[in-house]
């Protein structure tokens, strides 16, 4: 498992590149349990998600992998899809 230091320095690089793409992001650090990133469209406040980081991955609320700490930029790609708006909210 990955020690607690090196998933937030994880957490802020996929927060930084997804607010590079204009989303909002949220570091929350607790004193127990997993770290969390709260990830915002600011263009449609319904398409947010709460991405939880353990064991060296990020994860959806449901406890789907979405990629790992290895593969940031990929993980970003995956939530920015997620939460993009579709052709047919616009």
């Amino acid at each position: 498992m990955t020690d607690d230091g090196h998933m937030t320095a994880a957490t802020e690089q996929l927060a930084d590149c997804l607010e590079a793409r204009g989303y909002r992001t949220k570091v929350i650090e607790r004193l127990t349990g997993p770290v969390r990133l709260t990830v915002s469209n600011p263009a449609a406040a319904a398409l947010t998600e709460t991405i939880i980081v353990h064991a060296g991955a990020f994860w959806w609320p449901w406890r789907d992998q979405i990629g790992t700490e290895a593969d940031v930029p990929r993980a970003a790609d995956i939530i920015a899809r997620v939460l993009a708006i579709s052709d047919e909210m616009a």
